[in-house]
């Protein structure tokens, strides 16, 4: 959502509310100039980093460098997304241990490798996006198992971390069940999510 930045103080916290909007930079009526998104007030933009291959390096870098670096460079604050289109093949989500498990070998693996080349060019990653969905359907389904993705947080989570200071996201919720938090924790012998925040949906 786009918005101008809130400063709210009680008895024992200040908080400072900076907002932003969602951009496509694939898109051509999608992506704002950094000098549009100041006259909107925006300060961060949230885009998913979009890959169809499969191969080990990424074949998007040239397309999005321009993208981060304009962005960088007008002080706009950039929040990825690295997601079922940042590396296709996910497996359904009813696929066995051991197909998930090769997934997100290789998707933790491009994680690192978009996390090093950029640097401190994109201040923070969002690992997947509505892993919780309810309404799955053959169009539309990034829906992940709580244990699965619990699996996935941490090895994204420790991958993103051993090239990059980035703050490391977990993915956008959207069905308004903290329960579901349960099972991620509860995936890892740590039993903690491996995030530093958790993003949420709230439409």
């Amino acid at each position: 959502s786009q918005g101008r930045a809130i400063t709210e103080t009680g008895a024992n916290m200040t908080r400072n509310i900076r907002c932003g909007i969602n951009i496509d930079p694939k898109n051509l009526k999608g992506r704002p100039t950094g000098q549009e998104l100041k006259d909107l007030g925006a300060e961060w933009v949230r885009f998913t980093f979009k890959d169809d291959s499969t191969g080990s390096t990424p074949a998007q870098f040239a397309f999005y460098d321009q993208a981060v670096e304009h962005l960088d460079q007008a002080g706009i604050g950039i929040l990825m997304i690295l997601s079922y289109e940042t590396l296709h093949g996910k497996p359904d989500r009813h696929a066995s241990d051991a197909a998930w498990d090769a997934y997100i070998q290789r998707f933790a693996a491009r994680c690192a490798q978009i996390a090093q080349h950029y640097g401190g060019a994109v201040r923070a990653y969002e690992i997947w996006n509505e892993p919780d969905y309810l309404a799955p359907n053959p169009d539309y389904d990034p829906t992940i198992e709580p244990a699965v993705f619990g699996r996935m947080l941490k090895a994204c989570y420790e991958a993103v971390k051993a090239v990059s200071t980035a703050t490391v996201v977990a993915g956008g919720l959207v069905a308004g069940q903290p329960g579901w938090l349960d099972g991620v924790r509860n995936a890892t012998p740590d039993r903690r999510i491996f995030a530093d925040a958790v993003g949420v949906h709230p439409y």
